[in-house]
């Protein structure tokens, strides 16, 4: 049985949940969506002010509903409306800034 390539898998794989069915994307198209570039993407999500995306082993994937509120952040942003949309920051464990090891609770 042929399952199809890594990147197939990430495009069909869907959880159903409560509000919308979870798609993911991957960067090329994050890039399109957004008119920005890989570096300012990733420098974004280290400032907590991007999306950040779902880890599976070395693929890096975002939730495409996640980007979409974004944009539209962006969009009301832009035209002086206040929003309520914001980018959930992904809970990660503090690390020191000099050795970038865990720092224990």
């Amino acid at each position: 049985m042929h399952c199809g390539s890594v990147d197939e898998t990430w495009r069909t794989i869907s959880d159903m949940t409560a509000e919308h069915q979870i798609t993911y994307i991957d960067l090329k198209k994050v890039m399109a969506r957004t008119a920005k570039g890989k570096t300012s993407i990733y420098q974004e999500i280290k400032a907590g002010t991007f999306p950040a995306p779902v880890k599976h082993g070395r693929l890096s994937r975002w939730i495409e509903h996640e980007i979409d509120e974004w944009c539209a952040q962006q969009a009301l942003s832009h035209r002086g409306v206040a929003s309520e949309i914001r980018p959930r920051r992904r809970q990660s464990t503090p690390q020191s800034r000099l050795s970038g090891q865990p720092i224990a609770a």
